[in-house]
């Protein structure tokens, strides 16, 4: 389902979109907890379980699903789910 997402991401020319209340956001993990995209717009990661699977991956690109909140004023992603993208031979591909 996310491999999915991620095509329809690249071929839409877009690193995040909403659909209803949830959130399929691209970027990069920094190890400070967030996530940002090409563009440059930052993502907090929301730190549960989940949250801090996807920081454990900084500073890799990740594509991560999941409810976006206002905490203190910030964009949280609340992870549901996420996928690894590894870089090779100069382009992005999935760790699956």
């Amino acid at each position: 389902m996310v491999s999915v997402m991620f095509w329809m991401l690249l071929a839409m020319g877009m690193t995040a979109w909403a659909v209803d209340e949830m959130v399929v956001v691209m970027g990069k993990v920094n190890a400070g907890g967030t996530l940002v995209t090409e563009v440059g717009e930052v993502y907090l990661l929301h730190l549960d379980d989940k949250g801090k699977e996807v920081m454990s991956h900084s500073p890799k690109t990740v594509i991560v699903m999941g409810r976006l909140v206002e905490k203190d004023g910030k964009q949280t992603i609340v992870v549901n789910s996420y996928q690894v993208m590894e870089k090779t031979s100069g382009q992005e591909e999935s760790d699956s």
